[in-house]
């Protein structure tokens, strides 16, 4: 047994598993930074810490990080939440029980460009 960033591995398909969602992880912050970087240039936006990884904040509140499975986690208006997980193009975000009102996750493969550019925008006021 190997003991990998605080979880048991006991097999190489356990060992696979975690490279793949790494490598899900790691995909989604690079699209998520080229967005940021694409869209957002001359915004006042920086990167900072958000649970285990690195989020993107404007002011010194997060709007966006990646998920461990590599999907978008941004916080907007609760109704903007409301309507994205009606319309089955975003999830409830839950922390140990707890749905979180003004964030929402996003798919890897949703739309992620002008959710984070409302994000920002959500911040902005």
């Amino acid at each position: 047994m190997i003991r990998l960033s605080s979880r048991l591995v006991t097999t190489s398909a356990d060992v696979d598993t975690m490279v793949l969602v790494n490598e899900q992880r790691i995909a989604g912050q690079e699209r998520l930074d080229r967005i940021v970087v694409d869209r957002l240039a001359g915004e006042p936006v920086d990167q900072g810490p958000m649970f285990s990884t690195t989020g993107w904040r404007r002011g010194g509140k997060v709007f966006a990080f990646v998920g461990g499975s590599g999907e978008l986690m941004i916080k907007l208006p609760e109704a903007r939440v409301r309507a994205l997980i009606d319309s089955a193009a975003g999830e409830p975000m839950t922390i140990r029980e707890r749905t979180m009102r003004e964030w929402v996750r996003i798919p890897p493969e949703g739309d992620w460009e002008p959710l984070v550019v409302e994000a920002q925008a959500f911040l902005a006021v």
